[in-house]
């Protein structure tokens, strides 16, 4: 963070490799804590026509345990 207090404004910023590096990592994570929880439930949804949303949410919470219990607090982060 401390390139961007170096910049004066007057030429063009040019980013180093290592700062797309990170700038790319740091978004495919927010990406991936995002998508999979709401992919999971999407598939899950297609597969099974009769349950709703919720019903499909709670099986996957207390089949998968601690495991679940993670997944919930994604899927409530994303709501």
């Amino acid at each position: 963070m401390r390139e961007f207090e170096k910049h004066d404004g007057k030429s063009p910023f040019i980013a180093t490799l290592s700062q797309v590096y990170i700038a790319g990592l740091g978004a495919g994570v927010a990406c991936f804590l995002a998508s999979t929880p709401t992919e999971l439930v999407k598939c899950r949804a297609q597969t099974d026509v009769n349950s709703s949303t919720w019903n499909i949410f709670k099986s996957i919470l207390f089949t998968h345990g601690i495991r679940g219990k993670i997944f919930l607090l994604l899927f409530i982060f994303l709501l």
